[in-house]
C-alpha cells in the first residue's frame, strides 16, 4: 500500500484504524502512531453526521462500493473517496482533489460570468432615503433586483435589509453621506431578496438633502452577485489550475482532438516509468493495451462530439518497462476553453487494487461452487457474504441478504441463546450443532451447521457458517418414528398378545404385549421368566411344545400351535401361537408372533410389528469434495475433504484424473449422449455457463484408494484458474440417504407383511371409503379378494342400527385424533349376512390424506352361543315355574 498514490486506511469492524499508509498521513497531517488503535469518529469529530460518515455506514450496512467528494473544513481540502466493505472492516482510498474542484469551479464561474454578462439589461435600481434610512421610493428596477413591491417596502429602514455582518459598516457609511452634500460610493453591501436570499448590490450614493425637489439621499445600485461570484471563481480557479498539474499526485494529461499528448505531468514518471517529455507529441492511444483500445477511443469520442460529459474509464496503459498498469481516468473537453484548449485527463495508478479484486473474485467463485449454504456475518449478525447455495437453499438473493441480521433474516430456532452463542465462539472459536431457519417462503429447513470464529491477529473479525440440509433427512427420521410408534400403538391396542424372543436368550421374552396379563394373568416383566412361560402351558401339552420349541427353520417360515395355559387364577385359557423366525446383520436371530385368545374367539389375531431403524448420526459436518480440472479430466488442485473421502494423500490425487476416481461411464457414455440431444460435450456445456455457476450436475460412484466404491452427487461449472478456463467439480457423498432410503423400504415392507398374515381384519378407510384391506378383511365379508373392497363406502357395509355410533366414533378419530375402544358393533356381509364384530380404530395418514385404521374381530360365534345358552336358561327356568308339582334336584348318590 506504500507504492500506491492514493491516501489509504483501513477501518475494523469498530471504526479504528488498523492501517494507514505513508500518503494518509502526510494528507491527513496526522501519524501513524497517533491514529493507529483509535476511532475514525473520535479522532475526527467533525466528520460525524457528514457525507462521510453517512456513507462509510451506507458502505458497511449494504456491503456496496461507495464513492464520493466531499469536503472537509479542518484541513480546508475537497476529498474524493472510495470504500469498498471488507471482511475485516472497511477499506478507503481517498485523494487531494482540492486543484482539480478550484479548476472545476472556476471554469463553471467563468461560463456563469459570461451568461450573465449576455444577458444583464437592465439599468440601475434607484431609492431615496430619508436622513433617518427610511425608505421613500424605488424605481421599478429596484423591484426586478430586490424581489419586493414598492409597497412592501416604503416606510420600512434600509438597513433592515442589509446583511447583519455589514449593518454597523452600513451605517457607518451612510451617516458620513448624510453629514456633507455631494456623493460618496461607490460602495458594496449585501442586502436581503425577497426570496430570502442575499445579493451582492454596489451603489453610489448622493445626499440631495437640502435640494428642495428630492430632500432626500439618492442611491444608485445595481445587482453584482454574479458579478462578485465569478470574480471569486475565477480566483480561485487560475489558482488552483496553476497548482494542479505540478503537485498532484495522479497523471494530468493533455490532449489534442486527433489524442496526440500536448501535456504529462510529473507523476508521469513515478506511475508509468518515462519522463513527461517522452510521452509529449505522442498518441495516446498507443500507449493503450489492444483489448481496451476499442473502449477508450470510444469513450474519448464520445468527449468529443457532446463536450459537457464527464467521463470516466479504467483501462490498461504500458510501463516503460513493458508490463501493463491499470489506470482509472476521468476526462473534460475543454479544447473550446481558449484559457485549456485540450482534452483534460486525470489519470491514477489502481493496478493493485484491481489484482486484489481480481484474487477475491476466484476465492469467491470456489465458495459459489459448494452444495451447502455458505455465509458470513460479523459479531452483530449483519449479514457480509451469501454464496449461491445458500440463495438457492433459503430464497434470498446476495442484494436482499448482505446487510441483514442473519438470524432475523432467517428466524433462527437456536438450542441455546444468542448470548450463550457468542460465549462458546469466543471461548472455543467454533460451534457445531443443528439449527432451524426460515426461508423466505416460510418453510422450516433444518441445517446441520457449522460456525467458525475468523480471526485477524488478535482481533475477532466475523463468524462464517456453513449449513447442510437435513430438513428431508428429519422427516423421514420422523415418518419413521410416527410409523413406528403408530404400530406400537396398534399392536398394544389389538386383541391379542404380541411378543419378541431372541433366540438364546436368557429372557423368555425380549417384548412381550400388555395384553399378556389379560390372557395369562401374569405381567410382561413376569413373563420373561425362561421357568415361568412352561409353567404357564398345560402339563398335558408342556411335552409337546417343549418338542416344538426346540423345532428350527429358515427365516420368514411361519410356525403356528395351538396349545393350553394355566391362567394366574386356575383358569385354563387356550391359545394360538404364531410366529416367525427373522435374522439381523449381526447374526442375532429372533421370534416375532402372536398369542390369540381362541377359547372365545375361534380366529387368532396376530400383529407384530418389528421396526428398526439405526441412524447413524453424522458427528461432524459435511463437506463437499471439492476438484479443479482441465479439459482432459487431470486434476490441478483439490481440497483435503477430497482426499480424504478417497484415501489419497493430495500429492498422489493431483497426479491422477476423473476417469481413475470414477466408476461410471459419466465421462464417455454420457458425453456422447448429451452431443447426440445437441448438449454438446460435458466441457462445452460446463464452458457455455458463467464462470462460478454450476450447470452440470448428476450422480455417479466413485472409487476409493483401497477399491471401495461410494456414491456421490455432482456439481460441475468452470472457473478462472492460473490464467486458464478449469472445469470445477463438487462431489457430496450420498450413501447415507441411497442407505436410509433403503432402510425405510425395507421396514414398510416388513410392516405390510405382518398386516397381511393378521388372522384378524385390519382395514384403512379414508373420506368414507375403503382404502385397504387385508386378507381377513376380505374373508369376513365374504369378498374374493381385498380388491373387491377398495373404493366401497364404508357405511354400506354397517348395520342401520349402528351407523349413528359408527359415525361418531370415526368423526372423534379424524377430528380430535381420539384412539376408538373396542366396541361391538353388526357389519353387513356382501351377502347380506349379519356378522357381530368387536372393532377398534385409530388415526393414521394414507397417501398423504387422513384416514382411519380398524382391527375387526368377528364375534358371531360366541355371540349365538351366547344366545343358545341364555335360551336353554329360560326353558329350564321356565320348566321350573310352570311345574305343578314339586321338582327336586338331587345326587346320584
Amino acid at each position: 500500500m506504500e507504492s500506491i498514490t492514493d491516501a489509504f486506511f483501513a477501518l475494523d469492524n469498530e471504526w479504528r484504524f488498523t492501517y494507514l499508509n505513508s500518503e494518509a498521513e502526510r494528507v491527513l497531517s496526522r501519524s501513524r502512531k497517533e491514529l493507529l488503535g483509535k476511532n475514525v469518529w473520535d479522532e475526527f469529530p467533525e466528520t460525524m453526521g457528514s457525507t462521510f460518515y453517512r456513507e462509510y455506514h451506507r458502505a458497511i450496512a449494504q456491503r456496496i462500493t461507495v464513492e464520493f467528494e466531499e469536503y472537509y473544513p479542518p484541513l480546508q481540502t475537497w476529498f474524493e473517496v472510495k470504500g469498498y466493505p471488507s471482511e475485516i472492516g472497511l477499506l478507503v482510498y481517498f485523494r487531494d482533489v482540492n486543484e482539480r474542484k478550484r479548476a472545476e469551479k472556476e471554469i463553471r464561474e467563468y461560463e456563469e460570468r459570461l451568461r450573465a454578462v449576455l444577458v444583464q439589461y437592465a439599468s440601475d435600481a434607484i431609492t431615496i432615503l430619508e436622513a433617518d434610512g427610511t425608505i421613500r421610493y424605488q424605481s421599478p428596477a429596484a423591484e426586478r433586483a430586490m424581489g419586493y413591491r414598492p409597497e412592501e417596502r416604503i416606510g420600512t429602514k434600509i438597513f433592515d435589509y442589509v446583511h447583519p455582518d455589514e449593518v454597523e459598516q452600513a451605517r457607518s457609511r451612510f451617516g458620513k453621506l448624510t453629514e456633507y452634500p455631494g456623493s460618496y460610493g461607490p460602495v458594496e453591501v449585501r442586502f436581503r431578496h425577497a426570496d430570502g436570499s442575499w445579493r451582492y448590490f454596489e451603489g453610489i450614493g448622493n445626499n440631495l438633502l437640502d435640494d428642495p425637489s428630492v430632500r432626500g439621499i439618492v442611491v444608485n445600485s445595481r445587482d453584482v452577485t454574479e458579478r462578485k461570484r465569478a470574480e471569486e471563481r475565477l480566483r480561485e480557479s487560475e489558482e488552483r489550475f496553476r497548482a494542479l498539474t505540478q503537485r498532484s499526485s495522479d497523471i494530468v494529461t493533455l490532449l489534442a482532438a486527433d489524442g496526440t499528448i500536448r501535456y504529462q505531468s510529473p507523476s508521469t514518471e513515478r506511475i508509468l516509468g518515462y519522463q513527461p517529455e517522452e510521452m509529449v507529441g505522442e498518441n495516446v492511444f498507443d500507449y493503450v493495451h489492444p483489448e481496451d483500445l476499442g473502449r477508450v477511443q470510444g469513450k474519448f469520442a464520445e468527449g468529443l462530439a457532446e463536450p459537457d460529459l464527464y467521463l470516466s474509464a479504467q483501462y490498461r496503459l504500458r510501463h516503460k518497462n513493458g508490463s501493463w498498469r491499470y489506470l482509472e481516468s476521468v476526462g473534460s473537453n475543454l479544447l473550446g476553453d481558449s484559457k485549456v484548449g485540450g482534452f483534460v485527463v486525470n489519470s491514477r495508478d489502481v493496478t493493485e487494487r484491481v489484482w486484489a479484486e481480481e484474487k477475491v473474485e476466484q476465492q469467491a467463485a470456489l465458495l459459489e461452487q459448494t452444495h451447502d449454504a455458505v455465509f458470513t456475518w460479523s459479531l452483530g449478525g449483519r449479514i457480509i457474504y451469501w454464496n449461491e447455495a445458500a440463495q438457492r437453499l433459503y430464497g434470498w438473493s446476495k442484494e436482499e441478504a448482505i446487510g441483514q441480521i442473519s438470524h432475523d433474516l432467517l428466524k433462527t430456532i437456536h438450542p441455546f441463546s444468542l448470548e450463550e452463542l457468542d460465549r462458546r465462539l469466543q471461548a472455543e472459536g467454533h460451534w457445531e450443532g443443528e439449527l432451524v431457519h426460515h426461508a423466505r417462503d416460510g418453510r422450516r429447513v433444518t441445517v446441520e451447521s457449522r460456525h467458525v470464529l475468523a480471526h485477524k491477529g488478535r482481533a475477532s473479525v466475523f463468524v462464517l457458517e456453513t449449513d447442510q440440509d437435513i430438513t428431508e433427512r428429519k422427516r423421514a427420521d420422523e415418518r419413521l418414528r410416527q410409523t413406528e410408534s403408530r404400530y406400537r400403538t396398534l399392536i398394544e391396542r389389538m386383541p391379542a398378545v404380541t411378543y419378541i424372543q431372541e433366540i438364546g436368550s436368557p429372557d423368555s421374552a425380549m417384548y412381550m404385549s400388555p395384553q399378556i396379563e389379560a390372557l395369562t394373568g401374569y405381567s410382561p416383566e413376569e413373563c420373561k421368566d425362561p421357568d415361568l412361560r412352561w409353567r404357564m402351558v398345560h402339563p398335558e401339552d408342556r411335552e409337546r411344545m417343549q418338542s416344538e420349541d426346540e423345532r428350527t427353520g429358515e427365516p420368514g417360515e411361519l410356525f403356528a400351535t395351538e396349545y393350553r395355559v394355566v391362567h394366574r387364577d386356575g383358569r385354563t385359557v387356550w391359545v394360538r401361537n404364531e410366529s416367525v423366525m427373522f435374522g439381523e446383520a449381526s447374526g442375532s436371530h429372533y421370534w416375532q408372533g402372536f398369542m390369540v385368545d381362541i377359547t372365545e374367539r375361534k380366529q387368532a389375531e396376530a400383529a407384530l410389528r418389528e421396526s428398526e431403524q439405526r441412524l447413524r448420526q453424522l458427528f461432524e459436518q459435511s463437506v463437499d469434495a471439492v476438484f479443479v480440472h482441465d479439459e482432459e479430466g487431470r486434476f490441478v488442485d483439490c481440497n483435503s475433504r477430497a482426499c480424504l473421502l478417497l484415501g489419497y494423500s493430495r500429492e498422489e490425487l493431483l497426479s491422477l484424473s476423473i476417469k481413475d476416481i470414477s466408476c461410471n461411464v459419466v465421462l464417455i457414455e454420457n458425453e456422447i449422449a448429451r452431443k447426440e440431444e445437441g448438449g454438446g460435450m460435458l466441457w462445452q456445456q460446463a464452458t457455455a455457463g458463467d464462470p462460478g455457476t454450476s450447470v452440470v450436475s448428476h450422480e455417479e460412484m466413485n472409487r476409493r484408494k483401497d477399491g471401495t466404491t461410494f456414491p456421490v452427487e455432482v456439481r460441475v461449472g468452470t472457473v478462472e484458474y492460473g490464467g486458464r478456463q478449469m472445469m470445477l467439480a463438487s462431489a457430496r457423498d450420498i450413501t447415507e440417504r441411497k442407505e436410509a432410503e433403503e432402510a425405510l423400504k425395507e421396514s414398510e415392507k416388513r410392516y405390510r407383511h405382518l398386516v397381511e398374515l393378521s388372522p384378524e381384519t385390519i382395514a384403512v378407510h379414508s373420506e368414507g371409503r375403503f382404502v385397504y384391506v387385508n386378507p381377513a378383511g376380505a374373508r369376513l365379508f365374504g369378498a374374493t379378494g381385498p380388491e373387491e373392497l377398495l373404493g366401497k363406502p364404508v357405511m354400506g357395509f354397517i348395520h342401520p342400527d349402528y351407523r349413528e355410533m359408527a359415525r361418531e366414533r370415526i368423526q372423534g378419530v379424524q377430528e380430535e385424533g381420539m384412539f376408538a375402544e373396542l366396541a361391538e358393533e353388526k357389519l353387513i356381509g356382501l351377502d347380506g349376512r349379519i356378522i357381530d364384530v368387536e372393532i377398534a380404530g385409530l388415526p393414521v395418514t394414507y397417501s398423504g390424506k387422513p384416514a382411519t385404521q380398524v382391527v375387526i374381530r368377528d364375534i358371531t360365534e360366541h355371540k349365538r352361543a351366547e344366545e343358545k345358552l341364555e335360551e336353554s336358561e329360560a326353558r329350564f327356568r321356565s320348566t321350573f315355574e310352570d311345574a305343578s308339582t314339586g321338582v327336586a334336584l338331587v345326587g346320584l348318590d
